[in-house]
C-alpha cells in the first residue's frame, strides 16, 4: 500500500517565501503539508498555487481526482487531504484564450483549468496585472470590496462541498485556515453552511486566531526573508507539529 496527501491551497501552503523566493522546490518541501505528510508517512503530492482564491482551490482538488484515475481508482493507494483554506477576500474571474497566469513549475502537479483564470486579490494593486487580464480584474476586483459577507459565504459553500465529496468517497481529510475565512460579525449568512460542517475535521475553523498567518504571527515567529508576509521554515515546522498532533488526538 502507498500512502499519498495531496496539499490543496493558497501561497501558505505552497512554502511561499520560506528561502525568499515566491516559488522553488525547497519551498515546497519545507511546507508545512510537506512537512506533515513526512510526519505520517505519505508521500506529498502539493498542488498548491500562490494567489488562488478559495473556489480555484476547491476546482483544484476535484480536477486532481477526476484527471488522476489511475492513482485515485488503484486500491492499494491510501489517499489523505489537506486542503489549506485562503483568505475569503479573494475571488477569480475568467479570462478569454488561456491567457490565465502561468502554472507554477514547482507545484507537484498543475491544474489545466488555472490558465483560463485570473485570481483576484482585494488587495491587490491593479498595475501588477497584465494588460490582457486588466478588464477582468477590474471587474472583480470592485465587486469584492462591497461582497464580504458574499465571498465568505462562497468558501463556506466551498468547504462543505469538498466534505460531502470527501465523505462520500471514503477519503480522509483535513481542512486548514491560511488567515481569516470567516468573520463572526457575518454569522447570520454563514450559520445555514457553517452549521453543517465537521468541525472535527476542520481544524478551529470559527477561531481565527488560529489560522496559519495569524497564530505564527503572535508566537513571534518572523520570516526576514519574506517581502510579502510569509511566514518562514520555523512556523511550518510548527504548523505541521500542530496539524500532526491534531490529527492523532481526534484520531481523524
Amino acid at each position: 500500500m502507498a500512502n499519498y496527501m495531496l496539499i490543496a491551497g493558497c501561497s501558505h501552503a505552497a512554502g511561499s517565501e520560506i528561502d525568499g523566493t515566491l516559488s522553488s522546490p525547497d519551498n515546497r518541501k519545507a511546507s508545512f503539508g510537506n512537512r506533515l505528510a513526512e510526519m505520517m508517512n505519505h508521500v506529498p503530492i502539493n498542488i498548491a498555487r500562490n494567489g488562488s482564491s478559495n473556489g480555484a482551490i476547491h476546482r483544484s482538488v476535484l480536477n486532481w481526482f477526476t484527471l488522476n484515475q489511475e492513482l485515485v481508482s488503484n486500491k492499494a493507494n491510501n489517499i489523505f487531504v489537506l486542503v489549506n483554506w485562503a483568505e475569503s477576500c479573494r475571488i477569480e474571474a475568467p479570462v478569454p484564450h488561456d491567457v490565465g497566469i502561468n502554472q507554477d513549475s514547482c507545484a507537484d502537479w498543475a491544474d489545466p483549468s488555472f490558465l483560463s483564470s485570473v485570481q483576484v486579490n482585494v488587495m491587490t494593486d491593479p498595475h501588477h496585472v497584465a494588460p490582457q487580464e486588466k478588464e477582468q480584474f477590474l471587474t472583480a476586483q470592485r465587486f469584492l470590496v462591497y461582497s464580504e459577507i458574499y465571498t465568505e459565504c462562497l468558501t463556506a459553500k466551498d468547504a462543505l462541498s469538498l466534505q460531502y465529496f470527501f465523505k462520500a468517497e471514503n477519503i480522509r481529510y483535513l481542512m486548514t485556515n491560511s488567515g481569516i475565512a470567516f468573520n463572526n460579525r457575518n454569522m447570520k449568512w454563514l450559520k445555514p453552511y457553517l452549521s453543517k460542517i465537521d468541525a472535527k475535521r476542520y481544524y478551529m475553523y470559527r477561531n481565527n486566531e488560529y489560522g496559519f498567518y495569524e497564530k505564527y504571527k503572535q508566537a513571534g515567529m518572523i520570516n526576514p526573508n519574506a517581502k510579502y508576509g510569509h511566514h518562514g521554515a520555523d512556523a511550518h515546522l510548527a504548523r505541521a507539529t500542530d496539524l500532526n498532533n491534531y490529527i492523532k488526538q481526534k484520531n481523524i
